[in-house]
């Protein structure tokens, strides 16, 4: 929702290229990609001697994790729960970007499952 908010921008809107990566996002977001059926193997490459001792690959610097971040007075939470993602996403989108999604949707094949959702 909070993606929806920042497309509704003027200066967002006016961008067609800013726009459709927003869509392309949304449709990321929203899980609305089509099952490949194809599942990844488990098997990993971790234990694989590195080649020049791991020489140019990037280091991850880890970091202590807060014991515990809640915030006095917020016993439920910053943001209310939302229970129907996809009702809600459709109820902000549709009246904004309805018709802007199916005329992206018709040079990018990709947002073809948003401009179906917005149906």
């Amino acid at each position: 929702l909070g993606l929806a908010k920042l497309m509704a921008l003027d200066e967002v809107k006016q961008n067609p290229q800013l726009l459709n990566s927003c869509c392309v996002s949304l449709v990321a977001l929203l899980n609305l990609l089509p099952a490949t059926g194809k599942v990844e193997e488990e098997g990993s490459d971790d234990d694989a001697p590195l080649a020049d001792m791991g020489a140019g690959l990037e280091f991850e610097v880890s970091f202590s994790k807060l014991r515990n971040t809640d915030l006095p007075g917020a016993q439920s939470g910053l943001a209310p729960d939302v229970p129907d993602l996809h009702a809600a996403a459709k109820a902000v989108l549709k009246p904004n970007f309805g018709p802007a999604v199916m005329q992206l949707a018709q040079a990018n094949a990709e947002l073809q499952p948003l401009a179906i959702f917005l149906q």
